[in-house]
């Protein structure tokens, strides 16, 4: 294990969102990539400055957090905490699931499994905000690519 923690794991750890396994695992992971560098590793690499839905993202698609789990997790979240404390734990939650689905279509297209069309289609869920790139410019929230 490395001798610091990522400051997002760290973050994640004491929100509630990872285990203390699933932590020690992912700063395993993050010491092992550190060491080959170099190594064209088949394992999305996590940068230094990443913030915590991205980190949550990456967790999930590398499966150091299995996203059974940690749906599992979120939904238990109403009766660990609620106010504000309940709301930012499930936006983060949100953000980090839409990365890794906006990641997924993205790999998709790459391997030529959908068009064009389709990658950039704006979800049921976009259309109803504000948000979507083809209604107004994109928001934070919002995963799409301005057309």
């Amino acid at each position: 294990m490395t001798s610091h923690a990522h400051p997002a794991l760290a973050a994640l750890r004491q929100l509630g969102l990872i285990t203390a396994t699933q932590f020690d695992e992912a700063m395993d992971e993050l010491a092992i990539l550190a060491l080959d560098e170099d190594d064209d590793v088949d394992m999305p690499r996590l940068a230094a400055n990443a913030d915590t839905a991205e980190t949550l993202a990456w967790l999930l698609r590398t499966d150091l957090l299995p996203q059974d789990a940690f749906l599992q997790r979120v939904r238990e979240l109403p009766r660990q905490h609620d106010g504000a404390a309940l709301q930012q734990r499930q936006q983060l939650a949100a953000d980090a699931l839409r990365q890794v689905n906006r990641q997924a279509v993205d790999t998709l297209y790459d391997e030529n499994l959908i068009n064009q069309w389709q990658r950039d289609a704006p979800t049921p869920a976009c259309l109803r905000t504000a948000c979507c790139p083809r209604r107004s410019p994109p928001c934070a929230r919002c995963s799409h690519k301005a057309a």
